[in-house]
């Protein structure tokens, strides 16, 4: 599971992956160089027969849940299982038939390796009975086969436990995995529905805000699905009261928030604030801005019913705009400021994909120009998803020695930001978990 680990924090952990039983200790912490938001904690792997093992991760996972040290305490756990090595066994039985105080995700490990077993099975049972066989329907009916298999064999049992995991994950092909085609979203998403705040009325407020934000620190710290980022970069820069025309609080420092795992530990602070002031000059002052007196169509948007639609616009392209941006610095590793100025004046002045996202919001403002709202979070993320992007055509090696330096894939800047707080925070995995460090600065 380790490897896992590894791709969901954006670089090697700890302990080289390695086919045979897991050796680690529990108690060590593996924090990423790069990526201090997951601190990870790999357990002794499960045997059978070997109930000592299982104590010992139960009672980590007690011990750390109950802590009030926020530093210390845990809140997630990913139960690994190589779902082609065995079936459900004591140890597992074990595990589940106690509750435990964070939510548990059991992650069932290279199912496309399963599938191959399944379909060399096949392959061997025609052969043996002499039978021809199209290679396309027999590659489908393992799948099938494996999939029948792994609900039966896998899901069922677990499910059935006395205090079974809040889901079962099956990952094929995790090597291929990419940010922008990831293997690995449906541990992701899991993971993210799993940490949603409680609906119990008697939870007390402070918890459910603790669940809130560690919803959105995982969504930053973790570098394997861009999708999320784009979903949460919108929902945060947008805000929690986004709603009438006259009030529409856009943050650009939320929108940067989940995209905090490019820029590097020692100048966060100041690469944010130059990006930010960047982004203002060429997003916020350009001339494609809907309704800028010297565009084409500026006429027929005065005759909005409202002005303020027109304002709403405005920050509906001024989103969009900086996620769009923000997923190719991602997504190429840009390593220097002057380069991302590059790419912004590309964007601004010469990206088809700019001029797409201001026409599709001039289209949706002109069916309905009375409008008393304007579009909502999910409407924006359906609309950058309905995009087609394409390459930068800018040269990515910096010409110039240009400090401060941007890093691939750190991710160090605090998540949390208000008036006068600044909270830096982490994740920590167990068995494939993670938690939360929180230290308050003035």
């Amino acid at each position: 599971m380790t490897r896992v680990t590894c791709q969901v924090c954006g670089e090697n952990v700890a302990d080289q992956p390695s086919t045979t039983r897991g050796v680690h200790d529990i108690e060590r912490e593996l924090i990423p160089q790069r990526n201090d938001k997951i601190v990870a904690h790999d357990s002794e792997g499960f045997e059978a027969g070997q109930g000592k093992e299982v104590k010992v991760v139960s009672d980590f996972i007690a011990r750390r849940a109950a802590t009030e040290d926020i530093n210390e305490r845990l809140h997630m756990v990913w139960y690994c299982v190589e779902i082609n090595s065995r079936p459900i066994q004591q140890a597992e039985r074990e595990f589940f038939s106690t509750m435990k105080e964070v939510p548990v995700i059991a992650v069932m490990t290279k199912f496309d390796t399963y599938v191959q077993d399944v379909l060399q099975e096949l392959e061997e049972a025609a052969e043996k009975e002499g039978r021809g066989v199209d290679e396309d329907e027999l590659e489908t009916q393992a799948t099938q086969t494996a999939e029948s298999r792994f609900k039966e064999h896998y899901c069922a049992p677990l499910q059935a436990l006395l205090f079974p995991p809040k889901a079962v994950v099956a990952l094929s092909h995790t090597h291929k995995s990419e940010p922008s085609d990831s293997r690995l979203t449906e541990l992701i998403r899991q993971t993210m529905d799993a940490l949603e705040p409680p609906q119990d009325s008697e939870v007390i407020a402070s918890r459910h805000e603790e669940q809130r934000k560690l919803r959105e620190l995982f969504a930053t710290a973790q570098t394997v699905d861009v999708a999320l980022k784009i979903e949460h970069s919108i929902c945060l820069g947008m805000g929690e009261n986004y709603g009438s025309l006259g009030e529409r609080p856009i943050s650009r420092e939320r929108l940067l928030e989940p995209w905090n795992t490019v820029w590097s530990k020692e100048h966060d602070e100041q690469l944010f604030k130059h990006l930010d002031r960047r982004l203002q000059d060429r997003i916020d002052f350009s001339f494609r801005l809907i309704g800028h007196p010297e565009s084409d169509d500026w006429l027929q948007i005065r005759r909005w019913n409202s002005p303020k639609l027109k304002f709403c616009a405005q920050l509906e392209q001024m989103v969009i705009d900086t996620v769009i941006i923000m997923k190719h610095i991602f997504l190429l590793h840009i390593e220097h400021l002057d380069v991302a100025e590059r790419l912004i004046e590309w964007y601004d002045s010469r990206s088809a994909t700019a001029q797409r996202v201001r026409q599709a919001l001039v289209d949706v403002h002109n069916r309905n120009r009375t409008a008393i709202v304007g579009l909502s979070m999910h409407e924006l993320y359906r609309m950058v998803n309905s995009l087609q992007f394409e390459a930068p055509d800018i040269t990515l090696e910096s010409m110039l020695p240009a400090p401060p330096p941007l890093v691939p894939l750190p991710s160090v800047r605090p998540l949390v930001a208000e008036a006068e707080t600044r909270r830096d925070s982490r994740l920590s995995l167990v068995a494939k978990l993670f938690k939360k460090a929180e230290k308050q600065q003035k």
